[in-house]
């Protein structure tokens, strides 16, 4: 038997399937139910020419062939093959992760709007793109467009990855708005993010101590030390340097001790929940501690 003169495409030999599953099929005697046998033959065939496609565009996604991809799932789209969540989710983060901003926000927008894409109906986005999109914004600075996406990824209940959040921070810090990226790397925290990007935390630290918001950056340095991720000297140093100078009262003759004029000493940093100004601490200060509870 010769073989066909030109090869059959990959969906015409998935269909070879259903074909060979027809001819076997015991036929039923009536007209009625000839035609039953011909629908149940199409809805075969139609069924595993979608599923040969879905593996196919999961195939190009894994080989990160972006347009044969889209292609693909464009034709599942527009010959009613069942589009899924899967594919649409992995084409989404694929177009997102090779930087094509425009096609990746036009394909996330589409399940939103059932009216012109009814064939998306059943399909939704997933943690995975609203990362891919807020990594993608942020890098490319377009920060309200990465809050966004960060925001309406909180408001679905879905979680957001430490690379997302730190995308952001850089973002911001980038644009010197240190104060809104303080607000994001607390967010960051609350979500429950472990294990921050030290060089990124460093460079939050200095620019709100830049910006006179020494206790933010105290916060910081705080909230590091407690995570085990304790940032160098040079930090807590420039901080310090940075940080307004605690004030010690005076001390008057009227309270029975030797008076004394008020005096500025530098500020301890990285010590949040103190109660007590950092000079009562000092070894220096034992000798003043004593006279005070004698009430000297």
């Amino acid at each position: 038997m010769s073989g066909p003169s030109a090869p059959l495409d990959l969906e015409a030999r998935a269909g070879l399937f259903s074909i060979a599953k027809r001819t076997h099929r015991p036929r039923r005697c009536s007209p009625k139910g000839e035609a039953r046998d011909q629908q149940d033959a199409d809805g075969w065939t139609l069924r595993a020419k979608g599923e040969f496609c879905k593996r196919m565009v999961l195939a190009a996604v894994d080989r990160e062939d972006v347009e044969e991809a889209v292609e693909r799932f464009e034709k599942i789209c527009s010959e009613d093959l069942d589009p899924d969540s899967k594919c649409f989710n992995a084409v989404v983060t694929l177009l997102a992760q090779q930087g094509d901003l425009e096609r990746a926000e036009a394909w996330f927008r589409k399940p939103s709007e059932p009216a012109l894409h009814p064939e998306l109906a059943n399909v939704a986005a997933d943690a995975g793109n609203y990362i891919a999109m807020v990594v993608l914004c942020a890098e490319r600075g377009e920060i309200p467009r990465a809050e966004k996406y960060a925001n309406e990824a909180q408001a679905a209940g879905l979680r957001l990855d430490l690379r997302s959040y730190q995308a952001i921070v850089q973002a911001c810090l980038l644009a010197s708005e240190p104060r809104r990226a303080h607000a994001w790397a607390s967010t960051m925290l609350a979500a429950g993010c472990k294990k921050f990007n030290k060089a990124l935390m460093t460079s939050l630290v200095k620019a709100l101590a830049d910006t006179n918001n020494a206790q933010s950056a105290d916060y910081w340095l705080t909230s590091m030390a407690e995570m085990g991720q304790r940032l160098d000297i040079d930090t807590y140093s420039y901080v310090r340097s940075l940080h307004p100078m605690e004030i010690v009262p005076s001390g008057l003759s009227g309270e029975g001790f030797r008076p004394r004029p008020p005096e500025t000493r530098p500020a301890t940093v990285g010590n949040r929940g103190q109660t007590l100004p950092g000079w009562w601490n000092r070894p220096s200060s034992r000798r003043r501690q004593t006279q005070i509870f004698r009430g000297r």
